[in-house]
């Protein structure tokens, strides 16, 4: 049959004719040899079978050449069972989650109680947040030259209060704020 592809004998590279479905014979040096040289005579060009080991792609062509419904039930289970174990194992850490205790809000240790006055300088203003901890609610925005008071103060947080006794911490920027009475005033010799 001239359109048929030929297979090699493994041991003399010779042409071998099928003895039987799978099995084959070369007439040049008498060796039978099976399965493994007729998956290379099928595999396409480019495609490499593993010479030993899993081969889960090979498993995966020949299910497709002859997909057999056992199998196929058999695939849906193990993939059942598969999605059961991970969404359990999920439940389980979602679980313990839930009963741990939220974290502390990241406030500032260090306090330096003072009674200082500024001017609010930032074009767009200053954000008032109701804890020193920037998860905390935002309770108002300070326009820009608004006098205020700072009356504490946490490394980068300052509690200002406002003139309508309003109170809140703002992220200490020094850009934001510039002291009142300090420096030259208007008028006085320098």
């Amino acid at each position: 049959m001239p359109n048929e592809p030929t297979v090699k004998c493994p041991n003399c590279k010779g042409d071998a004719e099928e003895l039987a479905s799978g099995f084959f014979h070369c007439p040049s040096c008498g060796a039978i040899f099976g399965e493994a040289v007729e998956a290379e005579k099928r595999a396409e060009p480019g495609d490499t079978a593993p010479k030993s080991g899993f081969d889960l792609q090979g498993i995966i062509r020949k299910f497709v050449r002859n997909p057999k419904p056992g199998l196929i039930i058999l695939a849906i289970a193990v993939s059942a069972a598969v999605i059961g174990i991970v969404s359990f194992l999920g439940s389980i850490g979602s679980e313990e989650a839930e009963t741990e205790t939220p974290p502390e809000p990241r406030v500032a240790e260090e306090r330096i109680e003072v009674n200082e006055p500024y001017t609010i300088v930032a074009p767009d203003g200053v954000t008032l947040y109701s804890e020193p901890d920037l998860w905390s609610s935002r309770i108002g925005l300070i326009p820009e030259d608004e006098l205020i008071t700072v009356v504490e103060k946490r490394q980068y947080w300052w509690r200002v209060v406002r003139g309508d006794a309003s109170a809140g911490w703002a992220v200490y920027r020094f850009e934001d704020f510039e002291e009142t009475g300090s420096g030259v005033e208007a008028g006085e010799p320098e």
